[in-house]
């Protein structure tokens, strides 16, 4: 049986912008301090959170996380795999909240900004489906 039997055709666009975080992230120069910790942030970001959704990591070309080949495995929506996306998330709030955006380089505080856009969605629309039980509407076609 293939994905496209087992799970409803899912719209891909929330992997681009994370690809496209990707490709600043592993172009950007390292620097001392607070910037390279930053490039460690963004590529634990986004290389963690393709890997939350094995669907959108392989259509997005991340085949490989931590040694776990992300083609054999699908999105876990039980309670339990949302909630590990949850301490994901929030984990990532709190590790963005100890930079300060004000030391970054342009490019760097527009990916800050990114980050902090995407986090405060996805624990946005995981508060909306904890109050109504549902995955949330734009998470699905």
């Amino acid at each position: 049986m293939s994905r496209a039997e087992v799970l409803p055709n899912r719209d891909h666009k929330g992997a681009l912008p994370l690809l496209a975080l990707a490709c600043f992230a592993l172009t950007s120069c390292k620097m001392p301090g607070e910037q390279q910790d930053f490039s460690k942030l963004t590529d634990d970001f986004v290389y963690g959170s393709l890997a939350l959704s094995p669907i959108d990591a392989t259509s997005a070309g991340y085949h490989m996380h931590d040694g776990i080949n992300l083609d054999d495995k699908l999105d876990n929506l039980t309670n339990e795999g949302i909630q590990e996306q949850r301490r994901f998330y929030f984990h990532f709030r709190d590790r963005l909240a100890a930079i300060k955006p004000e030391t970054l380089s342009p490019e760097d505080s527009a990916d800050y900004r990114i980050i902090q856009n995407q986090i405060d969605l996805t624990i946005f629309n995981s508060n909306a489906s904890n109050r109504t039980g549902t995955i949330p509407r734009c998470t699905w076609n």
